[in-house]
């Protein structure tokens, strides 16, 4: 993608590279599609508790084999199952901004008489940078999310009446306008993957201080574009860089460790330069909202006994229930999911208790069919 985006100039080679890069991402998806289940028709994975140094969640494949006898009656060992951060939500981009492989999850039906069940935390990394920042503005454009206005939502229904497959941004969300800002397009005319790709990365990159040749690789767009998007950031949110940046980067020199607010230290041994900075820069985000994932599922089993988790990612979590037990299950799981974090713990306190809302989601039918769910 680098190469396509800022390095290559023939058309022709351009091509040759694309082509290169969609039979890759094909194969990809191929090797999901023809991945080893079990004989129960579930497909499982394996939790690796330390694969991160940030605390997030890693899985690999199940610690089951298949064992296969070829032409020759050699045995081969086949691994079973994937590790579940390869099921991409919406496939896999090419560095045109389309996608592959968008409907991989409709493969994953729940169990019969079970319903999927879903819950995200609403920008969650977004919303602690905002915090540790200490940036009121920053904050209250999370909190306080505004509807489309009756302008805006004709605009947009007359942009996906001239363009039928056209999947704009469901919210005029902090991504969105991020998005806005970079592509200096009308909010109401981003598209879903204009948000994930030009706003939601953008942002993380910002937060994170990422170099603008990364953020070309994971936007999909030139480094003279990437500079001009982590600019608009910065210009936007000053105090990510002035506050919340500098505080991490004069921790780690004075401490060279970290705690967040559930109490995981992560401690920094190599040498204090900026690379070891933007490791420190996310691992506080990262790590709590991740612990804020894990401590939800396990208060939800401590509280109710009628529910399966199947999948933990990071800033949600993925599980079925009985159908008939969805409306006593949910509000279990938001409140679960919206507990109180105090702030005012950890290497960089302060004074605030943060709570993200929980977005909620269901699925009689697949994982890529889910609806929002409303608690009464």
């Amino acid at each position: 993608e680098f190469l396509i985006l800022n390095v290559i100039r023939s058309t022709e080679i351009s091509k040759l590279v694309y082509n290169i890069l969609f039979s890759r991402k094909v194969y990809r998806i191929l090797g999901i599609l023809g991945c080893f289940i079990h004989l129960d028709g579930r497909l499982r994975t394996s939790y690796n508790l330390t694969g991160t140094d940030s605390g997030r969640t890693s899985t690999s494949y199940s610690n089951d084999n298949w064992h296969i006898i070829d032409e020759k009656g050699k045995i081969i060992r086949k691994k079973m199952g994937l590790p579940l951060q390869t099921i991409r939500k919406q496939g896999f981009e090419l560095p045109d901004g389309s996608f592959l492989g968008g409907d991989i999850r409709s493969i994953f039906v729940p169990t019969p008489g079970y319903t999927f069940v879903l819950g995200d935390q609403s920008q969650a990394e977004a919303r602690f940078v905002a915090v540790l920042a200490k940036d009121d503005e920053l904050y209250g454009q999370l909190v306080n999310k505004r509807p489309w206005t009756a302008e805006e939502q004709v605009e947009r229904a007359e942009l996906l009446a001239k363009h039928k497959h056209l999947k704009l941004a469901p919210k005029p969300d902090v991504h969105t306008w991020t998005a806005s800002l970079v592509l200096s397009k009308p909010i109401h005319a981003i598209s879903a993957n204009e948000r994930e790709l030009k706003g939601k990365r953008p942002r993380h990159a910002g937060n994170y201080g990422m170099a603008a040749a990364k953020l070309s690789e994971l936007a999909l767009i030139p480094i003279t574009e990437a500079k001009k998007a982590l600019d608009a950031f910065h210009r936007a949110a000053p105090k990510v860089q002035q506050v919340f940046q500098r505080d991490c980067e004069d921790t780690i020199i004075d401490q060279r460790f970290l705690v967040n607010s559930f109490g995981r230290r992560r401690d920094f041994f190599n040498r204090v330069d900026n690379s070891m900075f933007r490791v420190a820069y996310s691992y506080l985000p990262q790590s709590t909202i991740s612990d804020i994932t894990k401590f939800a599922a396990l208060k939800v089993d401590n509280s109710y006994d009628h529910h399966f988790w199947l999948g933990e990612f990071h800033d949600g979590l993925l599980g079925e229930v009985p159908t008939e037990r969805v409306d006593e299950f949910m509000p279990i799981f938001k409140e679960a999911m919206e507990m109180e974090v105090d702030c005012s713990l950890g290497s960089m306190p302060r004074d605030f208790v943060l709570s993200i809302p929980c977005e909620l989601e269901t699925s009689t039918t697949h994982w890529k069919d889910t609806q929002e769910y409303k608690c009464e």
